[in-house]
């Protein structure tokens, strides 16, 4: 069971873990459990959001600057799938 203290910003799991969010990391603890209980949903929307270290993934786009001719037509076969999506300002990677 997840139990999240708010007022320590601590997030334990099974009343023997305390989950680090800037290591992403669980450590074993002792003790009595404190907090309410939470469901994984409400665990993650709080490491996001109020943890103080939200897992921010980075985004890389690989590929030559200027796209070849293939590459910009399977974008624009793309757009026409996928409206709303802008091809122009939408990069694919190549394997040419």
């Amino acid at each position: 069971m997840l139990r999240l203290d708010r007022s320590t910003c601590a997030l334990t799991r099974d009343a023997a873990y305390r989950f680090h969010p800037a290591d992403r990391r669980w450590e074993a603890v002792s003790g009595t459990p404190v907090g309410e209980p939470v469901n994984v949903a409400d665990a993650v929307r709080w490491l996001q959001r109020e943890s103080g270290s939200p897992l921010r993934i980075p985004v890389g786009v690989i590929g030559p600057a200027k796209p070849t001719l293939s590459s910009s037509s399977r974008r624009r076969r793309s757009a026409e799938v996928s409206p709303g999506w802008d091809c122009r300002s939408s990069a694919v990677a190549d394997k040419e």
